[in-house]
């Protein structure tokens, strides 16, 4: 009896060591989710801010006295300092490495 007691802890032990490593693996799914997620939305809101800022440039040359050219050069100076940062970022979650 003494030894089916023993063949069942060990048994239990390796069930319950299993669903640990389970666990842990579905952590480190649900993380690269939430990772892929977060980059997704900085992303998709990059690009309704680049659009934007388009929209409003357009119009606002529209209506000034400014010419299309210094409203395009204004335009291209304000997405080229947004950019590089924007990109850094959605880098660093893509390939940044995992710490533990």
């Amino acid at each position: 009896m003494g030894r089916d007691l023993l063949s069942e802890i060990d048994e239990v032990d390796a069930e319950v060591d299993s669903l640990e490593e389970s666990a842990a693996e579905s952590a480190k799914r649900l993380q690269a989710q939430d990772r892929s997620h977060i980059a997704k939305l900085i992303v998709w809101l990059f690009l309704i801010v680049c659009i934007g800022t388009a929209v409003f440039f357009g119009v606002a040359s529209l209506f000034s006295l400014a010419s299309w050219e210094s409203a395009g050069e204004n335009l291209l100076t304000l997405l080229s300092s947004v950019i590089l940062p924007v990109v850094t970022l959605v880098i660093g979650y893509y390939f940044g490495s995992e710490q533990r």
